[in-house]
């Protein structure tokens, strides 16, 4: 259907299609120095976007994985102009271009990290700038312009510091609005720099429930992360020298450490084993909050770097950011159709589409939302009812739901046992639908039935797979 429409809208359609066959891109959005590029280094496990206040923290970045590593500027009028990757800084701090021709940077990388996903750093919402701001809103999304929604990102990880602000709200409610995203599961709320937090990293979790619960609605949860930390050991940037200084430190008597640890500025200034330039540098790698997690360490494993290292990335809670990331990634397909179907409809619906481009999208809009191959969408909404409120469901229902909703893998969709075989499967996905019947037809809310509805054909679609639609499962 899109061969018959004009050369411009086809264009577009075009996009919309290379996108949706395309990795998952995951924004990381947030106000200005909330710690954006350290959170996108600390996944990459790369120290390859800019921290410092440079050009490139002022243009969106993409991150996408590559067997050539490299970096490309985009000017508007979408020439190309090659930069250089320093094995040491990753970007450089200036760009061969004036900024205000920067579209965006792309930059290839060899890394696990990035298998299906593309991560794009961007410009600080909020900021005294209102053109730098504007850079983050169009490509979350957040105006009109239909065509920045071809590039709008499927999910994203959004940054808050000790407090939700009104505006980090307005950001959150209109990303959700301009992706059909009705409560959240697409965004994951991120803690960034909890180590910062009265109390520390402890006190921090407690605030990240509560902001959870601020945000109900707006995102999926909120992980608390030391951010400075894990960046540093993730990228390698903690070295056997700085852990040879932190275990000096750490051998002090305990009445001059706690002299030392009382706060930054005495830590840096009093007379210790360690001149006070490594001091600095530890700070700046760690935070303060990391230097003294870090001298605790040190009292366990010495010198030995790996353990300190390892139980640094523990404290900072990296793992979590991980897991909800690999949330967002399982969920990819079903992010991803809706972020093309939402672009479609806008492109059928823009004043700039012919009419009768529009009247050829919109039927294939409609098409599209009831062909089986998007029963992911259904999936995705009703994982989002299932967050939006509480259910009639019991835990077990919950539980069964949740997996078979969210997760792609069809042993674990299906709750089977290691190394059932096809017909074992086949059997469970029969099973489960027939006892998700009795949940269509039961006494629960209308809501709940539709949940219910959407998991029997879940599994039916999932039946039909493994016995190749016959129903013979040999």
């Amino acid at each position: 259907m899109a061969s018959g429409l004009d050369p411009a809208a086809r264009a577009a359609a075009a996009r919309v299609a290379e996108r949706a066959d395309g990795p998952l891109v995951v924004a990381v959005a947030g106000r200005l120095k909330a710690g954006k590029s350290t959170v996108v280094n600390a996944l990459l496990g790369r120290a390859v976007a800019p921290t410092d206040v440079t050009e490139c923290t002022r243009v969106v970045t993409r991150f996408r994985r590559g067997t050539v590593e490299r970096g490309v500027v985009v000017d508007r009028r979408g020439r190309r102009t090659p930069v250089r990757l320093s094995p040491e800084t990753g970007l450089p701090t200036t760009l061969p271009i004036p900024e205000h021709d920067v579209a965006e940077v792309t930059v290839e990388l060899a890394s696990r990290a990035l298998a299906g996903v593309e991560v794009v750093d961007t410009p600080g919402l909020s900021t005294v700038r209102d053109d730098v701001a504007a850079v983050t809103a169009g490509f979350l999304g957040l105006d009109d312009d239909s065509a920045a929604a071809c590039a709008r990102a499927d999910a994203v990880l959004f940054l808050v510091n000790q407090a939700v602000r009104a505006d980090d709200v307005d950001a959150l409610r209109r990303f959700l609005t301009a992706t059909g995203d009705r409560s959240g599961v697409a965004t994951l709320g991120v803690l960034s720099k909890a180590d910062e937090v009265d109390g520390g990293v402890p006190a921090a979790e407690r605030l990240a429930g509560r902001m959870a619960e601020d945000l109900r609605g707006l995102a999926a949860s909120v992980v608390p992360v030391a951010g400075l930390a894990a960046s540093s050991c993730r990228c390698g940037r903690l070295t056997q020298g700085d852990v040879d200084a932190l275990a000096a430190i750490a051998a002090e008597p305990e009445e001059r450490r706690a002299m030392l640890t009382l706060d930054a500025g005495l830590f840096a200034t009093l007379d210790a084993p360690v001149e006070a330039d490594t001091r600095q540098r530890l700070v700046g790698l760690l935070g303060f909050g990391g230097v003294r997690e870090a001298l605790a360490l040190a009292e366990r494993t010495g010198r030995d770097a790996e353990k300190l290292r390892q139980g640094l990335l523990d404290w900072s809670g990296f793992d979590a950011l991980a897991v909800g990331l690999d949330g967002l990634r399982r969920r990819a397909d079903a992010l991803k159709a809706r972020s093309a179907l939402g672009a479609l409809e806008r492109l059928a619906w823009a004043p700039t589409t012919g009419p009768a481009d529009q009247d050829r999208l919109r039927e294939l809009v409609a098409s599209l939302r009831v062909s089986p191959e998007l029963h992911v969408l259904d999936e995705l909404a009703a994982l989002e009812e299932l967050a939006g409120a509480d259910t009639g469901f019991d835990e077990q229902q919950l539980l069964e739901l949740r997996r078979l909703l969210a997760v792609r893998d069809v042993e674990e969709r299906l709750g089977a046992a290691p190394a059932t075989d096809r017909a074992g499967l086949a059997d469970l996905a029969w099973q489960g639908a027939t006892r998700w019947q009795a949940a269509v037809n039961g006494p629960g809310t209308a809501r709940e039935r539709d949940i219910a509805r959407v998991a029997q054909q879940s599994l039916l679609h999932l039946w039909a797979e493994l016995t190749d639609g016959s129903g013979d499962d040999t």
